[in-house]
């Protein structure tokens, strides 16, 4: 397994679904079917020529159409709350907001909050610990100029979120490119001003004990991170996993005892035919199953299996991501600066943020190459400022070029880099059909 960390740098519009009304909603996750798309171009900006033909490219088509399935990103491990966890229905305060009953672990709910003696109701699935941003913009006509009453509003996760979460594949193998250096990727919507994002990876053990397997109830208690598809014996859509295909991999019979779930629908946008993907009706993020083990019990190779297999269909587009650990209230740190930011990549982001990588980037490169030779560089900031792309900037956009052309050659051949890797990816158009 790699442990993948991930930090916003700039809001990520992640959009739940389409929407013909005046707001478009987000995600309050980043959803594995996003985190694979995000790698693959990046992959792909690394590794292939422009608009290589991936269906006939085996290596592209192991990395993210085989074996390895990329999970949802969340704030942590705990931020989805299961849809088995009972809440007082108002919490008025904090004590009541601290209040919480698995159903799935501990039977049947209170009917009344302990705390204010308000009523108790079941989880809808929600993410703790992220705040939503709302941009509203205004149309425009074929003159450039505000169209009259036409106002539209995106929700976005601001910059400073951070996410975490797991891909399941060999570190020292097909995936040892990915943990070797810090990258910037690009995740969801509206790229060109939105979505960038600091990744980090590294390698994970499996975990030595899952704790949602109780032996001594010969129950084992299932959680969906990610939606899960399931159909029945003839291929009709179903709620619940398929018994048969749980008792193989765990390696005993079981059956489903108590399932917690809500309906959703699953589609996505393949990108190499630019065609939308099926519809299949799915079982919720945050849904929970409790097996029953009626003749004998899984060892833990087996319940390591199922955690790595996940459940249900398209599994290799994020779908289906499980876990065995039972849930506790999350402790989450609010979104803000990310530690020890250094000065680098702070200048890339204001970089970023003013418009002028693509502007810039050949200039340090070469500006970096020079003195790493040891040769005086042939231009000051104030030369290169001098040229006339730069003539138009803001004093800010001018200020941040000046600073780039001061740092010292490492640094500022590490700007160049993360500039050059963001520029490539943001401009790809790898893997899609013209």
């Amino acid at each position: 397994m790699i442990r993948v960390e991930v930090f916003a740098e700039q809001p990520l519009h992640l959009g739940s679904q389409l929407d013909a009304g005046w707001l478009t909603d987000t995600h309050r996750f980043v959803p594995g079917s996003v985190l694979r798309g995000a790698l693959a171009a990046l992959w792909l900006a690394e590794h292939r020529p422009p608009k290589p033909d991936t269906t006939s490219d085996m290596e592209f088509q192991r990395l993210f159409e085989g074996g390895v399935r990329f999970g949802p990103l969340y704030p942590s491990d705990n931020a989805l709350r299961p849809l088995s966890v009972f809440g007082c229905k108002y919490a008025d305060d904090d004590t009541c907001r601290r209040f919480s009953h698995d159903a799935a672990f501990d039977g049947a709910a209170p009917a009344a909050c302990p705390v204010c003696g308000s009523p108790v109701e079941a989880s809808k699935g929600g993410v703790d610990g992220v705040r939503i941003v709302e941009h509203t913009r205004v149309q425009l006509d074929e003159h450039e100029r505000a169209a009259d009453g036409q106002l539209y509003t995106r929700r976005a996760l601001p910059a400073g979120t951070q996410f975490t979460g797991l891909i399941d594949g060999d570190p020292d193998g097909e995936l040892a490119w990915l943990v070797q250096t810090e990258r910037s990727v690009l995740l969801g919507g509206r790229r060109s001003t939105s979505g960038l994002a600091t990744l980090s990876a590294r390698a994970e053990a499996s975990p030595p004990s899952f704790t949602g397997f109780v032996s001594d109830q010969r129950r084992l208690v299932v959680r969906l991170l990610a939606p899960g598809i399931f159909v029945d014996t003839v291929g009709r859509p179903s709620w619940l996993p398929d018994v048969t295909e749980l008792s193989v991999t765990l390696g005993v019979p079981v059956a489903v005892d108590a399932a917690f779930a809500r309906p959703t629908f699953v589609s996505g946008w393949h990108a190499v035919s630019n065609l939308p993907k099926p519809r299949d009706f799915a079982v919720a993020a945050g849904s929970v199953f409790v097996l029953r083990f009626d003749a004998g019990l899984p060892d833990h190779a087996g319940l390591r299996r199922l955690w790595q297999a996940g459940l249900g269909l398209r599994r290799t587009e994020g779908n289906g991501w499980i876990t065995l650990q039972r849930w506790n209230p999350p402790v989450l740190p609010s979104a803000g600066p990310k530690p020890a930011l250094d000065a680098v990549h702070e200048l890339f982001v204001q970089i970023v943020g003013y418009g002028i990588g693509p502007t810039i980037v050949d200039d340090l490169r070469g500006w970096a190459q020079q003195r790493h030779v040891g040769a005086a560089p042939s231009s000051t900031a104030e030369d290169i400022l001098a040229k006339q792309r730069y003539l138009l900037l803001s004093p800010a956009a001018r200020d941040a070029v000046r600073a780039a052309f001061t740092l010292p050659a490492d640094d500022a051949e590490r700007l160049a880099r993360l500039i050059n890797d963001w520029t490539r990816a943001r401009t790809s158009t790898r893997g899609r059909t013209a």
